[in-house]
């Protein structure tokens, strides 16, 4: 009698509603198209569509709070012209970013993204 190995396929990481509006959201202002955006971020095509088609369909009322974000206000005292065309974010986990003030949109989109993708913010 032989025994047969079982080779099980690796645990895929479960992603609720949140992730997907949030991975919806940063693939609209990548500029990339949804082939590429999963591609890069290692994500199904096809659930990507399946859950842009879900959420069309579903109003973001019946979801809880949409993000753990704060509102970012520009210093208006007088700074050195070193950190004068910046801004600093931080996230509830401690983690605190600074940014030239005149970053594109696409780009703090992307940054936003990766962050939430590693569970770093």
């Amino acid at each position: 009698m032989t025994t047969h190995e079982t080779t099980k396929a690796p645990k895929r990481k479960r992603r609720g509603e949140s992730f997907w509006r949030r991975a919806l959201t940063a693939q609209d202002h990548s500029g990339l198209s949804q082939l590429e955006f999963c591609r890069r971020n290692g994500l199904a095509v096809s659930t990507f569509h399946g859950w842009r088609r879900r959420l069309r369909e579903t109003p973001i009322e019946s979801e809880g709070p949409q993000s753990s974000f704060v509102e970012v206000c520009r210093p208006t005292v007088s700074e050195p012209d070193s950190q004068q065309d910046q801004m600093e974010l931080i996230f509830p986990s401690g983690l605190r970013l600074k940014l030239p003030s005149q970053v594109e949109g696409r780009t703090l989109a992307e940054i936003l993204w990766a962050l939430e993708a590693t569970e770093a913010c």
